[in-house]
C-alpha cells in the first residue's frame, strides 16, 4: 500500500507546479485511503481536524488526485460577500 501511494505522489509531483515532499509512512497512507474512500462516496464529504502542520491539506490533495477529482479551496476571511 505504501509503495502504491508513493507512486501516486510521484505522479502528482510530476503533474503540478507545486511539489509536495511528503514522507509516506503507514499511518499517513491509512489517512489518504480513508479520505479517498470518503470523497468517492455519493455526496461524500468529511471534516478533518488536527493541529497545524499535521498534513490534512496535503493528504487531502493527494487523495483528490488519486480519485481524479479537481480540488478547490475556500479561503477563510473575515467577512463573506457575493
Amino acid at each position: 500500500m505504501v509503495e502504491k501511494i508513493k507512486e501516486f505522489l510521484e505522479e502528482y509531483n510530476g503533474a503540478t507546479k507545486v511539489q509536495m515532499n511528503l514522507v509516506m509512512f503507514l499511518d499517513a497512507c491509512d489517512h489518504v485511503c480513508r479520505i479517498s474512500r470518503v470523497i468517492r462516496q455519493p455526496l461524500g464529504n468529511s471534516f478533518l481536524l488536527g493541529v497545524g502542520g499535521s498534513g490534512r491539506q496535503s493528504l487531502s490533495r493527494l487523495a483528490t488526485f488519486m480519485s481524479n477529482y479537481k480540488i478547490f479551496q475556500i479561503e477563510v476571511v473575515k467577512g463573506y460577500a457575493m
